[in-house]
């Protein structure tokens, strides 16, 4: 199973899904709005075998602070902070949404 380590500054971290069929996501977030920025990281996950969406992390950084990404074969995980059932009937509909989507657009290039 493949984890995601994370070096922040001098800490460093594996996040993982104890699970056959997962997805992991890290984003890196540079906002400037207003004369302002705002940088942020926000590490997540989805377990298909369970229906569930897990968080670990959602913090902002500061400019120049180093930040090293690995993709690494098993290791100790960090447990997700945040853990949300996803219902079938949520999930179904989200699919029927995409499926009817990508319809309109083959409708619409004469492809169906």
């Amino acid at each position: 199973m493949e984890s995601i380590r994370i070096q922040l500054e001098n800490e460093v971290s594996d996040y993982s899904l104890n699970s056959n069929n997962y997805s992991l996501t890290f984003i890196l977030s540079v906002k400037h709005f207003g004369g302002q920025n705002q940088i942020s990281i926000h590490l997540s996950g989805f377990d298909k075998d369970k229906n569930e969406e897990v968080d670990w992390f959602n913090k902002l950084i500061e400019s120049n602070q180093k930040i090293i990404l690995e993709v690494v074969k098993g290791g100790d995980s960090v447990q997700p902070k945040e853990n949300k059932l996803m219902e079938e009937s949520f999930i179904d509909k989200q699919k029927m949404e995409t499926y009817l989507f990508l319809q309109r657009e083959l409708k619409a290039k004469g492809l169906l």
